[in-house]
């Protein structure tokens, strides 16, 4: 049999969890539109170098994309990581689920995105996200301990050690 059956105010609450991370990843969405728009998508990851895709060495190099575009995406991937590993528990019951996303910090803007994240903090209440490396995304700085003093977990940088 599966895991213990949840209360129906557990259940309630997930329910508002699962939709708030559905809307703010749609308006995430539209931001990510308005900024390729902008020109602000550029490139990112391990696309090829100018001259390495066809591309004459004369040819105008790629931009590199912007800081809010690849922050719009870190918090794309860390929203649809948890929803994933939510819903994976329902087939495997074992799995830990983490205790929210990744990325829980309010963004400073758009202001449909920032009440959105300020209505998420509320509904995960305790969890301030893992803590990232400057310029990391999720999963590559270290997750916080459960030993941890809450004002470290909520720093949002590491400490440098060396």
């Amino acid at each position: 049999m599966a895991a213990t059956p949840a209360s129906p105010g557990q259940l309630q609450r997930e329910r508002e969890q699962v939709t708030l991370l559905l809307d703010i990843n749609r308006e995430l969405l539209q931001e990510t539109l308005r900024l390729q728009e902008q020109g602000k998508g550029g490139m990112m990851g391990n696309q090829p170098a100018p001259g390495q895709d066809g591309n004459k060495e004369g040819d105008a190099p790629k931009q590199v994309a912007s800081k809010e575009y690849i922050d719009c995406m870190r918090r794309l991937q860390a929203n649809l990581s948890w929803l994933a590993t939510f819903a994976d528990r329902n087939t495997n019951p074992n799995k830990q689920v983490p205790p929210g996303p990744a990325i829980m910090t309010v963004p400073a803007a758009p202001q449909a995105l920032s009440e959105m994240y300020t209505k998420l903090q509320a509904l995960f209440p305790g969890w301030k996200g893992q803590l990232l490396k400057p310029g990391g995304a999720p999963g590559q700085g270290s997750p916080p301990r459960p030993g941890m003093p809450q004002q470290q977990q909520q720093s949002p940088q590491a400490p440098s050690q060396g």
